[in-house]
């Protein structure tokens, strides 16, 4: 079984108390790759000061570490590789080369430019980017086994997640199944994107990860799927539903406020993803 989590922390600091926070998340759900955005090196320290408690038994270590995007790895999987790629790009995501015993995996951890910072039309088109990228590092390590996690600063919908040219995110298992699509005289690989199953609105699960409410404009929508989990449809037969959550409680502490939304103040603004995968 390989998991993975991630959160973007909104900046906090240490003395917010989030490495506990981060901690519980950890301890909770065991994941064996952590990735975090907006995470700064304060509180990366404090968090793995936290829990790592013994000094001679290391549970996660930091192997990328940008405040963009910071990644841990828990100490029992495999050692981790850097996939070179475009260094102008390189604060926004990462390559990591991972073995594991089933199958090999490329994991872009991910964190987009913001939409305070740019346009939807710029972070499509970085996403565009991005998908050339991944493209050139699956031909660098010989497959496809690529999993796409972060916060893209775009919902599953957006022209750079779901157009053939972008990140080619679909919600049907069954039309993923097909691997690729040729759109005029170019074949585009595909990826499946669980996080369409959350618009459902099934259950107590929130319908997003990000809830943005607007100041008067004609189009909002509320809340966002902004983070999310894509995977080739190589890691199909790895996949069953239900292993893509959104994380609200950790350790039987509620991530949301009164009104239900994400308690930006005490906690994050975002909510963290977790992905189960059987290899």
């Amino acid at each position: 079984m390989f998991r993975i989590a991630f959160w973007n922390i909104q900046r906090k600091g240490p003395k917010s108390g989030i490495a506990d926070w981060l901690a519980g998340l950890v301890r909770e759900t065991r994941p064996d790759i952590l990735a975090l955005a907006e995470c700064e090196a304060a509180t990366a320290a404090h968090f793995l000061r936290v829990v790592n408690p013994n000094a001679g038994h290391l549970n996660y270590c930091a192997v990328a570490d940008t405040n963009r995007v910071r990644v841990f790895c828990r100490g029992s999987i495999s050692p981790i590789q850097l996939v070179p790629h475009d260094k102008y790009l390189h604060a926004r995501y990462h390559l990591l080369r991972l073995e594991r015993p089933q199958i090999p995996l490329l994991l872009a951890c991910v964190h987009m430019i913001s939409l305070l910072e740019k346009q939807p039309v710029d972070i499509d088109a970085q996403l565009r980017h991005l998908s050339h990228e991944i493209g050139c590092a699956e031909a660098f390590v010989g497959h496809s086994n690529t999993i796409v996690l972060g916060d893209m600063n775009a919902n599953p919908f957006s022209v750079g997640i779901a157009a053939a040219s972008g990140l080619h995110g679909v919600m049907s298992r069954k039309v993923v199944e097909r691997n690729s699509r040729r759109v005029v005289t170019q074949v585009h690989p595909m990826m499946f994107n669980p996080m369409w199953q959350f618009y459902r609105g099934e259950g107590t699960t929130p319908q997003g990860t990000f809830f943005r409410g607007g100041k008067g404009e004609e189009l909002v929508y509320f809340w966002n799927l902004f983070d999310q989990f894509l995977f080739r449809p190589s890691l199909l037969p790895y996949y069953r539903e239900g292993q893509t959550e959104i994380v609200q409680r950790i350790q039987n502490r509620s991530l949301l406020d009164e009104a239900g939304l994400p308690n930006a103040k005490a906690v994050s603004d975002h909510l963290p993803i977790l992905l189960t995968l059987d290899c």
